[in-house]
């Protein structure tokens, strides 16, 4: 009848009002989170202080892996490239482009400190699934962290 006919499309279009609502939230999100959290990082790198060498690289190692109590061994290192890598089971290897600041010190220790380098899936991130885990869960963690020293 006209009647069932009505409900039932008031009843599907509800459906498809809540699925394009998620989908636009889900894509706002996806858009929006690295905008933000990027954005803020990259703000964040005009107060945190510039590494100046070696030895203050060093220092300021020893400092913040005190602060985040850690006891792994963790190599430090001026290079091509900034990141953080497991060398051996409860050795890594941090590597940070020259003129980097103490906020990408603090990011990429944080990918150490919470077991990140651990994951295959930081190491290699072959599929949308793994792209989007790291890019969803391990990069805000350290963002967060190296921002405002929240450990989640």
């Amino acid at each position: 009848s006209e009647s069932t006919f009505k409900r039932n499309n008031k009843s599907n279009m509800g459906s498809f009002k809540k699925i394009i609502m998620a989908c636009s939230i889900a894509t706002s999100c996806f858009v929006l989170e690295p905008i933000i959290l990027g954005s803020t990082q990259y703000l964040s790198r005009f107060f945190s202080r510039k590494i100046e060498d070696k030895i203050d690289l060093e220092k300021t190692l020893e400092i913040e892996m005190r602060k985040l109590g850690m006891n792994k061994k963790v190599n430090a290192t001026f290079g091509l490239y900034t990141g953080a890598k497991k060398v051996k089971r409860g050795e890594y290897f941090l590597t940070l482009l020259k003129g980097e600041r103490v906020v990408d010190l603090r990011h990429e220790l944080y990918h150490i400190y919470d077991n990140h380098c651990e994951d295959t899936l930081f190491i290699r991130r072959e599929n949308l699934v793994n792209e989007l885990k790291y890019l969803w869960i391990y990069e805000p963690q350290a963002t967060i962290y190296s921002l405002i020293g929240l450990k989640l």
